[in-house]
């Protein structure tokens, strides 16, 4: 559960930083970085055990 939830911070800094950057719609970059939330959650899953 720790590391969805540093994973979904990543994940939620990410998106923030990007949809203040990039005129995109905010709906098409928040689908686009579900790959980042999960490569970093299982990232963190394989590292702490």
């Amino acid at each position: 559960m720790i590391f969805g939830s540093i994973a979904f911070f990543c994940y939620a800094c990410a998106v923030c930083y990007v949809v203040m950057q990039v005129k995109f719609p905010a709906y098409v970059i928040a689908t686009s970085f579900v790959a980042l939330w999960l490569g970093v959650a299982l990232g963190l899953n394989y590292l702490g055990s």
